[in-house]
């Protein structure tokens, strides 16, 4: 049994019992978990849920527990299906103090920004098929393209969102006293608030380099000078692809569609984004430092994802001219 799956009878009756109390059920409802495997060997960020209950909500419900908590609106009456996330305290590297609030503020700033984004995406609840199944099984290249480029124009539409003047730096955001959305410590990070981008970036870099520094198969990639070169600030780091692409392979990873993979290369470009994580992701790359991959592979295979990122860097820092 997967630590995902120890406590999913215990999260069903948690849900349930918090319908009954919050909207006084007179049966339970029906609670179905959304893309959940109970054997998945990673451990999920939340715990999602789709809730049918057993007869409408209605106008006393919604209102009985007083005044909102912030970024929160009232369920509208006559709804009778909706979604429940539970955050999962194990998640990795996920820092607990203001993360719930963090999520509920980004969700709000986000449903404003692509408030005027069409296709629409700021639904109350809609019921669909994940990108990801579409991507591999239904979808032509040019498909793909059409929608890969709608993705990287959702994320442009993001970035460009005016923030409220309340949030004065960088990192993540929380709620303060007032009810206001405010600057706060970056949850997946666990630091922050930053004065500046670069500041956050810098800092996000230092703990980057710390943690590898711990890390004993990485050894902050010290052994091969690699260390010395330098590391950056800022950067946009763009990968590169062979000229003659094979249309799709096979690897035990799963199936790649190279053509594809270089649609989502060029999309952030062609909407004029940038991308800083490749940086930290290669600094400490998810194959040699989560714990949970780290218990399914061998010391041989863990040394050679550490070679072969460690190449990876080498390179990416060469053609970024350290």
């Amino acid at each position: 049994m997967t630590h995902n799956h120890i406590n999913y009878q215990a999260r069903l009756n948690f849900v349930q019992k918090l319908l009954c109390k919050r909207f006084s059920l007179s049966k339970n409802a029906d609670i179905v978990p959304i893309r959940y495997d109970p054997e998945f060997p990673f451990k999920y960020n939340n715990f999602v849920y789709r809730v049918s209950l057993p007869s409408p909500i209605d106008a006393d419900q919604t209102a009985k527990d007083g005044a909102l908590q912030p970024g929160c609106v009232a369920i509208p009456k006559g709804t009778t299906e909706l979604i429940v996330r539970l955050t999962n305290s194990d998640a990795e590297g996920m820092h607990a103090a203001t993360r719930v609030e963090n999520e509920v503020a980004t969700i709000t700033l986000a449903s404003a920004a692509l408030r005027a984004f069409r296709p629409n995406v700021v639904p109350q609840l809609m019921a669909g098929t994940p990108v990801v199944d579409s991507l591999e099984n239904n979808l032509d290249l040019g498909q793909k393209k059409q929608i890969l480029l709608q993705m990287a124009q959702l994320l442009k539409a993001l970035q460009e969102h005016q923030l409220p003047e309340s949030i004065t730096d960088f990192g993540g955001v929380t709620f303060d006293e007032a009810g206001t959305i405010a600057s706060a410590a970056m949850p997946s990070v666990g630091a922050g608030p930053w004065p500046s981008y670069e500041a956050s970036f810098r800092s996000r870099l230092e703990i980057a380099l710390a943690k590898a520094d711990g890390n004993p198969y990485i050894k902050g990639w010290r052994a091969n000078g690699l260390r010395e070169q330098g590391f950056l600030s800022s950067a946009f780091c763009q990968g590169s692809f062979p000229s003659s692409l094979p249309p799709r392979i096979t690897t035990e990873a799963g199936k790649v569609e190279w053509e594809a993979a270089k649609a989502w290369e060029n999309a952030p470009i062609e909407a004029g984004i940038a991308d800083v994580d490749t940086v930290l992701c290669s600094i400490l790359p998810w194959r040699v430092s989560n714990e949970d991959i780290l218990r399914r592979q061998t010391e041989e295979v863990i040394m050679e994802c550490k070679n072969d990122n460690e190449e990876h860097l080498d390179k990416l820092l060469r053609r970024l001219g350290f």
